[in-house]
């Protein structure tokens, strides 16, 4: 179990102190742009230097966060930020956007890339994908269950290195695809900015706060996850305070050496009605749910004082091997920790009156107190049985401590290169292609003949398939979430025999699937692409033409450029979080739900709750997206219908056409 790290958040000083004294393989840490966590206090270059030092003095590793998608416009402030990064001697990157993997990789080729759990990874294709573009590590999706994450690494090669979150908040929404924050409140998850409007109250039939999980806690289960082949398992709680911190990090130390951790104190520290272990367990019902309840914030203040005393002192963990060599006129002492050497001597009239004892020594080389280093091997080599005042031996040992601490903390260092980014060209598009996507062929029957597009989920034209004669102009969905694609390796091969070769992807793992198929990918918005360098990045994948992100404003999409065809989200009901722990079925249950359940916010709005073969479901925004009336820039709009019927969407597409406003609609946040 040594083997396996313990990662722990850091959103300030304070709280990187409380992880590496308790006991911390690591910490992951943000920088002030382009950190998930934007509210929290952050490091500036110079806080980051000072922290890594810190780290690497004490044996700890140090991962700076840039998971944030980025625009074009941002680019010079990415390069200050990832040029910093490499100055300090941090270990690793953890990226969220392909277009920062790819920098980080130009400016620093020898540091680790973590692939965020904003990737959306949840499969072995999308992890073997992201280790095929060079990542060393993928921080999972936080919703797989254990026999998943075995499954991932039995499928993916084992120089990849698998992290999985062991303690902290859970959205609601699958890894990386929620919008909830950005469409209703301008504040965007992908962003860091997320304003948690999840925790607020929604309801389904009688269950309040249907939006809110509890917090995970696997703590209990750190050896399963190490046997699943997890290497590291990390704490959320970049917003926390250290003595939260402390408690999760001391908590899954104790675990990790076969302890009984006291998960109660770490209930009391912070939760939202206790835990849950639902998603690793494959056990996603009603027990999941729950709030912060004022018991929880009443438990909290009276465990803040004994959870500060969990890092009140250095915790020393290096141990130290010590040569002291006395001569009549100067001494040495030599201290290794097996990888770096620290001399220092003095000039003194040893005294011959009495020849100093190993133990004597041992006792002034020890007293290591307020540093990383604690005593191991001590050798004395003193041929003329010589002795030294304890005021010499203790000059020698900080000096020589000093020089230790320094080499260790300063001891990584990375080769950099200036940054410059990329020029792509585009062609103007002649006009602006049409893409229909719908649940039913019935919807759009009647107005397929408009469409340069026409996509369908892949059951619906494999039992449509007398009623499609004309499939030039088809392509098939991928289901957003696939935990095994094994499952659909027989419906593909019929999509072939039909002589369909076009597959709609939402993440990088169905993106890989579709490419080692053999057939052309469209990407779907869930790819989260706001610049033109992830456009390409995904170009090189066997991307032919991508929805770009909903969270893009008109004036940067026209300013993203390259071979692949962009278009946006022109008309639907956007998904605005996948459910893999669905509050309908939480609450009313499946038959109940019949497949028509909704969601009620305070306000008494309805979000349509979409069912997917009670694998996963969607949160529909409750006002369709409608750029009918806007000028377009990009190759193609993407008309989505879910709910609609065969009439509502013959209205939407002539409206559409002609460039009418419909009485109910967003623009989300495509408005410059």
């Amino acid at each position: 179990m040594k083997e396996l790290e313990i990662l722990a958040p850091a959103g300030g000083m304070p709280q990187l102190i409380a992880a590496v004294r308790s006991g911390a393989d690591a910490v992951y840490v943000g920088l002030k742009k382009f950190s998930a966590r934007a509210s929290a206090a952050n490091f500036t270059p110079e806080e980051l230097k000072e922290a890594v030092e810190y780290c690497h003095a004490y044996g700890v590793k140090l991962h700076v966060t840039l998971n944030t998608i980025i625009y074009e416009s941002e680019y010079s402030e990415l390069f200050d930020q990832i040029e910093t990064i490499c100055a300090s001697g941090a270990d690793a990157v953890i990226v969220q956007d392909l277009a920062v993997m790819k920098y980080v990789k130009r400016a620093c080729s020898d540091i680790e890339l973590h692939a965020s759990t904003q990737m959306a990874i949840h499969n072995a294709e999308g992890a073997r994908e992201a280790y095929r573009l060079g990542f060393s590590r993928v921080v999972l999706a936080r919703e797989l269950s254990l026999e998943e994450i075995r499954d991932i690494r039995k499928n993916t090669p084992p120089e990849l290195e698998l992290e999985a979150f062991v303690h902290g908040a859970l959205c609601m929404s699958a890894s990386g695809r929620c919008e909830l924050s950005a469409m209703l409140g301008g504040r965007s998850g992908n962003r860091g900015r997320c304003a948690q409007p999840c925790r607020l109250d929604f309801s389904c039939g009688r269950m309040k706060s249907c939006l809110s999980l509890k917090d995970m806690s696997h703590v209990q289960m750190i050896r399963e996850l190490s046997d699943a082949g997890v290497c590291s398992v990390k704490i959320e709680g970049r917003m926390k305070r250290p003595e939260y911190v402390a408690s999760a990090v001391n908590a899954c130390v104790e675990a990790r050496d076969g302890k009984n951790a006291d998960i109660g104190f770490l209930r009391d520290i912070f939760s939202r009605s206790g835990f849950t272990d639902g998603y690793l367990k494959a056990r996603r019902d009603r027990d999941m749910f729950g709030v912060r309840t004022k018991e929880d914030v009443e438990a909290s203040k009276d465990q803040f004082s004994r959870a500060s005393e969990l890092y009140r002192r250095e915790r020393q963990r290096v141990t130290v091997s010590a040569i002291l060599t006395v001569g009549k006129s100067k001494s040495s002492l030599l201290l290794s920790d097996g990888c770096f050497f620290a001399e220092s001597s003095v000039e003194f009239e040893a005294g011959s009156d009495r020849a100093m004892e190993i133990g004597y020594v041992r006792e002034h080389l020890s007293k290591l107190g307020g540093t990383p280093f604690v005593s191991g091997d001590v050798r004395l080599e003193n041929p003329e049985r010589l002795s030294l005042p304890p005021s010499v031996i203790n000059s020698l040992r900080r000096e020589a401590v000093g020089k230790l601490y320094e080499l260790r903390a300063k001891s990584v260092k990375h080769g950099s290169s200036l940054i410059k980014a990329d020029k792509y060209t585009k062609k103007a598009a002649d006009h602006t292609e049409i893409y229909l996507k719908a649940l039913c062929f019935d919807q759009i029957s009647a107005i397929a003949c408009k469409a340069d597009k026409v996509i369908l989920p892949i059951d619906e034209v494999i039992r449509r398939e007398a009623d499609i004669p004309d499939r030039s102009n088809l392509a098939c969905e991928i289901p957003s979430l696939v935990y095994d694609f094994s499952l659909l390796d027989s419906k593909i091969d019929k999509l072939k025999e039909m002589g369909i070769n076009r597959l709609l992807c939402d993440n990088i793992g169905s993106v890989a699937y579709a490419r080692e198929k053999g057939f052309e990918v469209i990407g779907g918005f869930g790819l989260n692409i706001v610049n033109s360098d992830s456009l390409d990045e995904y170009r090189k994948m066997g991307v032919s033409a991508a929805v770009l992100s909903p969270e893009i404003s008109q004036k940067d999409a026209s300013n993203i450029k390259g071979e692949v065809k962009t278009g946006l989200f022109a008309y639907g009901y956007l998904p605005l979080m996948l459910f893999r722990s669905c509050p309908v079925r939480a609450a009313i249950g499946c038959d109940a739900c019949a497949e028509k359940g909704e969601i009620v916010d305070r306000y008494g709005i309805k979000f349509r709750v979409l069912c997917h073969k009670r694998i996963y479901s969607e949160l529909l925004n409750s006002v369709p997206h409608y750029l009918g009336d806007k000028r377009i820039s990009t190759d193609f709009a993407l008309l989505s219908f879910t709910t609609e019927t065969r009439a509502e969407c013959e209205s939407v597409l002539d409206a559409f056409l002609s460039g009418e406003k419909i009485k109910k609609r967003t623009t989300g946040l495509y408005n410059p």
